[in-house]
């Protein structure tokens, strides 16, 4: 054990049941306790910045999306390279937006079919869905007053919100839920009723109480948005000058990384290409080419562009999610998290985790299933984890599996666990080939408290014999670990080499069957490799070589041996 003995380091909250671990690989051993910590925002960003959409017109596919990731904008025969930001670990990040979705018009009619010029169809949705952008809750129709002529009851801003979402879910491929509400119109009746409904969150540009922040959402120290609500701003007004330009005061206020915030902004047609309007493509590309060029990969880096859903999840998950890590062996730290209280509404689920450590990482192991990015050098170590994908807790964290010959000749083998997760038993299997394994007895699943240690004694051994484990589950399902070899105290197997009578072959033999996992190789007399092969296959063709003094070794795991020969 190191100097700093077991080290227990709580960030949140300590083993769990449904624990499951990612370790990290440190160069040496740290000489100061490390830290982790769940990042303000996903990949470690300044601030966020969210655009979106309005009323499902079909410029969002036709237009921002070849724009963000690259692509061909056919209303002026442009291509574009994409606009990105990274993730902190040298990988590309582009773009996305949000959609601000209406399913219908003021009759109740379909809009998307292809038949109405200038919407999205349900086929472009679904690709828009399909690469990364979010989709909200706009209501069922675009107006929200009733025909223009008078405000809607309480019931009829239920059913425009409810509609909206069953009609959706029906007709996308994925079935996509819209838990967030964009208010249309700015009819703030509809802040509290979407709520009520079931909405996580609104997003408005119209609050007459002042409830909300109108610079930006402070997400340092509260993860979840005030009361769910946040003000956006719409571009026109903007560019016209109407309002002041948000985002590069909240870059400026956010640079020195004690304040961190979110900034939403929306528009509705960005394909005019009419130099008069507020809002045209060339303006609209222009704006988001500066985002890019001051915050994103080119420049400081500091901003994640992501829809206003994405970066809900996140500040989510970093609200709920539950970690707790370890110092073991002196340079391997692990990390065991709890997703047990993470809403199961999130369409992702997102956390980037910041290392202070005074030394480097190399490496990270994590889960099937969570997909992982990281940067173990510099000032800011980071790991990105994406458990969107990840299925569960695995029944049990082996952290070690080891084997000896005792003096009375018996085998003790031993296992250490770390976390076990509806785990009934561990049945010891044995081989005498590596091959065959036959169960020799079982041992049951003490359950999870921490770091369990297990011991087996195997009386009836044979040299040699090969060992696994196989975890097996409540439900019947199981697991098998790595297999280890035993061989008895001294004993090694003899190995020969036996030239045949016209020299062109020389033949590797060994009283051990461990030979054909074994490794071949014949040196010249100065040193140099002649010929390499695997143990499994023993016949050395020696048609090639010329003649002279050659050695031939052989490895089987860590013992060598060799022999000297002499081609004729």
């Amino acid at each position: 054990m190191n100097k700093f003995g077991l080290i227990i380091l709580s960030i949140m909250l300590s083993y769990s049941t449904k624990a499951q671990k990612i370790t990290l690989q440190f160069t040496s051993s740290p000489t100061s306790t490390p830290s982790v910590s769940a990042a303000k925002l996903r990949f470690d960003k300044a601030f966020a910045y969210s655009f979106t959409l309005d009323d499902a017109a079909e410029d969002a596919y036709t237009v921002a999306l070849p724009l963000f990731k690259g692509g061909r904008v056919n209303i002026i025969n442009e291509q574009t390279s994409g606009l990105f930001f990274t993730d902190g670990c040298g990988n590309d990040v582009p773009f996305r937006a949000g959609i601000a979705w209406n399913s219908a018009n003021q009759y109740g009619q379909d809009v998307h079919t292809g038949t109405v010029g200038g919407m999205l169809t349900w086929t472009q949705l679904d690709s828009l869905y399909n690469a990364g952008w979010d989709v909200f809750n706009h209501s069922y129709w675009h107006r929200a007053e009733f025909n223009g002529s008078r405000t809607m009851t309480d019931a009829e801003y239920n059913y425009q919100i409810t509609q909206n979402a069953a009609i959706v879910r029906q007709k996308t491929q994925k079935a996509i839920e819209m838990p967030l509400f964009v208010v249309p119109s700015g009819d703030f009746y509809y802040q509290d009723r979407a709520l009520a409904v079931g909405s996580k969150a609104v997003f408005d540009q119209n609050f007459p109480n002042y409830d909300v922040s109108f610079t930006g959402v402070d997400v340092g120290n509260v993860p979840s948005l005030p009361n769910n609500k946040m003000c956006r701003w719409e571009l026109r007004a903007v560019l016209t000058g109407e309002v002041a330009n948000k985002v590069a005061p909240i870059a400026a206020e956010t640079q020195n990384g004690t304040v961190y915030k979110w900034q939403a902004e929306f528009e509705h047609r960005i394909d005019g290409l009419d130099n008069t309007a507020p809002v045209n493509y060339f303006k609209f590309r222009n704006y988001m080419q500066d985002l890019a060029q001051n915050y994103g990969k080119n420049g400081t880096d500091k901003m994640w562009f992501a829809p206003l859903q994405t970066v809900y999840e996140y500040l989510q998950m970093r609200q709920y999610a539950q970690f707790s890590t370890q110092i073991v062996a002196g340079n391997r730290m692990e990390i065991d998290f709890n997703l047990a209280n993470v809403p199961t509404w999130l369409r992702r689920k997102t956390l980037t985790l910041v290392v202070n450590s005074d030394v480097n990482f190399s490496q990270v192991v994590v889960p099937a299933g969570v997909e992982i990015s990281f940067k173990g050098s510099g000032n800011r170590k980071i790991i990105n984890l994406d458990f969107t994908n990840f299925s569960g807790a695995i029944p049990v964290e082996l952290t070690d599996f080891t084997g000896k010959q005792a003096q009375n000749g018996s085998v003790q083998l031993n296992w250490r666990t770390a976390s076990e997760v509806n785990l009934k038993q561990f049945d010891v299997e044995k081989s005498g080939d590596g091959k065959n394994f036959k169960a020799i007895g079982s041992v049951k699943a003490k359950g999870f408290t921490g770091i369990q240690n297990y011991v087996f004694e195997d009386i009836n051994f044979k040299n040699p014999a090969y060992y696994r484990l196989r975890s097996v589950n409540n439900d019947g399902t199981f697991d098998y670990s790595k297999i280890i070899t035993i061989a008895a105290s001294g004993v090694h197997p003899t190995i020969k080499v036996v030239p045949s009578v016209s020299d062109d072959i020389w033949t590797v033999e060994s009283d051990s069957d461990d030979l054909r996992r074994g490794q071949i190789d014949v040196f010249d007399a100065n040193g140099r490799l002649m010929l390499s092969q695997k143990g499994t296959d023993k016949l050395i063709k020696t048609n090639q070589l010329p003649r002279g003094l050659y050695f031939v070794k052989v490895t089987i795991g860590q013992l060598t041996f060799t022999k000297k020969m002499v081609k004729i």
